[in-house]
C-alpha cells in the first residue's frame, strides 16, 4: 500500500451531494438511494480513464490500490478500516515519543 515513501491511507470512495450537504459532512457513497449515481459516475471515470489514457501504467502501486478498491464490497471496506487503524495507531506512537 505505501508507495514513493509516503504513509499509506486507506483507500475508500467518497460521494457527497452538493444541493443538500455544500459543506460536504455527510459522504453519501454508501448510501443505497445514490446507488445508481455511484455506478454512473464510476463508469463514467473508467470511461474517461480510457479516452485519456490514464492507465498507472508508470505507477504500478498506485494501479494496483485502483484496481483492488474498485468494487467497493465488504472486504475492500475491512480491508481499509484495517489500513486506516494501523495509520492512527503509528500517528499516536509518534505522537507519544
Amino acid at each position: 500500500m505505501q508507495y514513493e515513501g509516503r504513509e499509506p491511507h486507506a483507500p475508500g470512495w467518497e460521494l457527497y451531494d452538493l444541493e443538500k450537504d455544500f459543506r460536504e459532512v455527510r459522504n453519501v457513497y454508501d448510501d443505497p438511494a445514490y446507488k445508481d449515481v455511484v455506478r454512473d459516475l464510476k463508469a463514467q471515470l473508467a470511461d474517461l480513464r480510457k479516452r485519456v489514457g490514464d492507465t498507472d501504467e508508470k505507477y504500478p502501486a498506485i494501479r494496483e490500490i485502483v484496481e483492488e478498491f474498485w468494487d467497493w464490497d465488504d472486504a475492500a471496506r475491512a480491508k481499509a478500516v484495517a489500513i486506516s487503524h494501523e495509520y492512527a495507531k503509528r500517528c499516536r506512537a509518534r505522537e507519544k515519543k
